[in-house]
């Protein structure tokens, strides 16, 4: 928790969003970055319980928003997870051409990642 703290709430250059219900279970979040070049969409996640009901999207405009227009957005995710990168194109980013290397997992496990980008 002192690193989520640390590096995520405690840092003015990136910008969060949590959803959770009354009883502060968590059931998707957004972190963002505002860097000198280009801006990122670091993290969006939901559970799988509730993707479909427009909470990525409520997510996506609030980070968006707060990132503004004036720079790129960059993104990196899986490669193989369509769902989202439908969502990411519904909101302007495009996938890059540029090879990723795959991100390895704490089990080892390598997943295949891809780069998308919004451009200005």
């Amino acid at each position: 928790m002192k690193e989520w703290n640390d590096t995520i709430l405690n840092d003015e250059k990136r910008g969060y969003w949590i959803v959770q219900d009354e009883k502060g279970k968590v059931y998707g979040f957004c972190i963002a970055k505002k860097l000198p070049s280009e801006n990122e969409l670091e993290y969006i996640y939901l559970l799988p319980e509730v993707q479909g009901r427009g909470i990525g999207k409520d997510l996506m405009q609030k980070a968006l928003s707060w990132l503004g227009g004036s720079k790129p957005i960059v993104l990196y995710g899986a490669a193989y997870n369509e769902k989202a990168i439908r969502l990411y194109e519904k909101f302007g980013f495009k996938l890059s051409n540029e090879t990723m290397p795959p991100r390895v997992m704490p089990n080892g496990k390598e997943l295949p990642s891809m780069k998308m980008v919004k451009k200005v």
